[in-house]
Formats: C-alpha cells, structure tokens, sequence
C-alpha cells in the first residue's frame, strides 16, 4: 500500500511528500528536488533575457565584472523601496501599494542579477546550497 501525504512548510510554498510504503518505513522525498529544478529553470530564462539584452544594447561592455556591478545597483535600488516602504525614506508621492509593487520589482532584479552572476561564475546553486545550508536539515 503506498500513501501520500503532502505539506506546505514555511509560506514559500515548497512541498514535503512522505510516503508509507507497506507501512513498514517511512521515506522522505527532499522538496529540494522541485526548487532547484525550479531555480534551474528560472536560471535558463535569466540567460536568455541576458541575450535578448546584449542584441538591443550591444555597445554595454558586459565583461565578468557586469553581474557583481548591477547586482550591486539594483540591491541599491531595491533598498531605497524598502526604506520607502518602512516609512526610513521620502514616499515621492507614491501610494504604499506602488511602493511595494516597485520592491517586488527590484527585489526581481536582484534575484535575476544573482542567477546571471552565479551561472556566469560557474556556480552550482543547488550544489551550494545544499552543501552551506541545507545540509544543516540533515541534522
């Protein structure tokens, strides 16, 4: 007999599946499997936006340095949000709902400039993370 059971941990939405099998043990299916299958995805979609990029700009000089530069830029940009967000900076006539439609958005940017930087670096992300901190799960 195999039954199924699944969960939602922590509000991000990653799924736990355990099994019974026979009802003699029970085995657990990493939810880490569908995220990093997930970041992969997301990783190869980041590429080709990059391209599409670099054929409309092709006069911006996108040597090594370029990820680690505007990945600095929009982690600035994205905290300049949230400072307008938590009431620290000047809301420049923006509702709070536009505000955090801006950090969502730069929280994005943040997020695909770290893809693109670690894929250009050569960077496993699932290997990384597993070895820094998913292995503490294991615990």
């Amino acid at each position: 007999m195999l039954t199924s059971l699944h969960c939602r941990s922590g509000g991000i939405g990653i799924r736990a599946r355990l099994k019974i099998v026979c009802r003699k043990a029970w085995e657990f299916e990493s939810p880490l499997r569908h995220l990093m299958s997930d970041l992969k995805e997301l990783t190869r979609k980041v590429k080709k936006i990059v391209e599409m990029y670099k054929g409309e700009y092709p006069d911006v000089k996108m040597d090594r340095d370029y990820f680690p530069h505007k990945l600095t830029e929009e982690w600035g940009e994205c905290m300049k949000e949230y400072l307008m967000l938590t009431d620290r900076g000047r809301q420049k006539g923006f509702t709070k709902e536009q505000i955090k439609q801006n950090f969502s958005d730069e929280i994005a940017d943040v997020f695909g400039y770290l893809l693109a930087f670690a894929d250009s670096e050569g960077i496993d992300l699932e290997e990384a993370l597993e070895k820094k901190w998913f292995v503490h799960l294991k615990k």
